[in-house]
């Protein structure tokens, strides 16, 4: 549906209300000393939209910048996630794994800064955050929808779950601080926060991993693992991907004349990611049973099942502490062994730092052979598995 705009009149004029899919919200609408016209969106409260009015009104009269909002310092933070954070962020996530990791950390983030308006959010409420958070003292509320925390009644409230554990990992609580830096820097962009106004958001740490992973543990893993879990495992090592990407490959992605896998993007801004195909990937994906349909994925694991077969296979061969995410780790070691520059390590990871190269050269040809040659390295990796597959579909 077309949001349909109306504007006020009366006491209200000034103020628009649009009406659209997610309902109603209310804006405001006047020129600037420079005759430039400023229309924007203030949240779903009509009063609240008057006062904007009225307070950018007197910025106006006494000469000065109107470009941030006196009145906006009263607008709390769970009503700004309610209105802008989440129909612009959270609901605008790519999947729904995205989205749930989000609201899993946002949820914590609300327990604790729902009530407190944006400009009085200090450094030292950080900090206390963090420090409750991690003796596990932040009553998690249990919500399907992020706007219902802002009701907060009696009853509300009772419906709260914490940890079993005594305290809150570091690593949980830099993700939760993350969401708090990324809200706290959309209000900003919208207007509802001085940039000199954000907190600084510190360093937590203590029981950072160094990942390492030594071949004779990956043997041993590969060994007891489920054969979903050995497929998964072969095409983490012979691509470098995440695991939702390689979830969520299907055979619509796979050019098998060209020998070429497309990943749709997940991190990455670009809207796709070309994979050469090396030896390890070829045979993996030929063990697996084509799909039916070109959209289906070529591994049927949900994201828990997965989870749960690799904690299986982790016990099972007797390694104390290994992660799924330390597969990637295991291929940008082994590349740096093998002497690939860090800029092209950075396209195999889909970093950041290879955004530059992966623009400059549009893949072309020549590109495209040279990652070839990167991709051929890691076959090194996993040549037992390799070898395991490729005998098992010839037999």
């Amino acid at each position: 549906m077309k949001p349909q705009v109306e504007y006020l009149k009366g006491r209200y004029r000034g103020v628009y209300r649009v009406t659209g899919r997610r309902g109603v919200s209310y804006g405001i609408d006047l020129t600037d000393a420079q005759g430039r016209r400023i229309r924007r969106i203030v949240g779903k409260d009509l009063e609240l939209a008057l006062k904007e009015l009225q307070a950018v009104r007197g910025r106006k009269a006494e000469g000065r910048s109107i470009t941030l909002y006196t009145a906006s310092s009263r607008i709390i933070f769970g009503q700004f996630v309610r209105d802008f954070y989440d129909p612009e962020v959270v609901q605008a996530a790519e999947n729904k794994w995205t989205r749930a990791g989000i609201i899993t950390s946002l949820r914590a983030v609300l327990a604790f800064f729902a009530h407190i308006p944006l400009n009085k959010i200090t450094a030292t409420e950080v900090e206390r955050y963090v420090l409750l958070r991690r003796r596990n003292q932040i009553a998690i509320p249990i919500v399907r929808y992020l706007g219902r925390i802002l009701k907060g009644g009696k009853e509300f409230w009772r419906k709260t779950t914490h940890s079993s554990k005594p305290e809150i990992a570091f690593n949980t609580i830099r993700r939760e601080l993350w969401i708090l830096r990324s809200v706290l820097s959309l209000a900003v962009k919208r207007g509802y926060l001085a940039k000199e106004a954000l907190p600084e958001i510190p360093r937590v740490g203590g029981d950072r991993r160094e990942p390492y992973v030594a071949k004779e543990q990956l043997w041993k893993l590969l060994t007891v693992a489920d054969e979903r879990l050995r497929a998964f495992i072969g095409l983490a090592l012979a691509t470098g991907r995440r695991r939702g990407e390689l979830l969520s490959l299907t055979p619509a992605q796979v050019d098998w004349q060209e020998r070429i896998l497309n990943f749709p993007r997940l991190k990455s801004r670009r809207k796709s990611i070309l994979v050469p195909m090396n030896r390890t990937a070829e045979a993996v994906l030929t063990s697996l049973p084509r799909p039916l349909a070109d959209n289906t994925p070529y591994l049927q694991i949900p994201p828990r099942d997965l989870q749960r077969l690799w904690e299986n296979a982790r016990r099972a061969s007797g390694i104390a502490d290994l992660h799924i995410h330390d597969l990637r780790h295991v291929v940008a070691s082994h590349l740096l062994n093998k002497g690939v520059p860090d800029q092209m390590r950075a396209e195999v990871l889909g970093h950041s730092a290879g955004r530059q190269f992966a623009m400059t050269a549009r893949y072309s040809h020549a590109t495209i052979e040279y990652l070839r040659r990167v991709y051929e390295e890691l076959d090194d990796l996993a040549p037992e598995l390799w070898a395991r597959v490729h005998q098992a579909r010839e037999g």
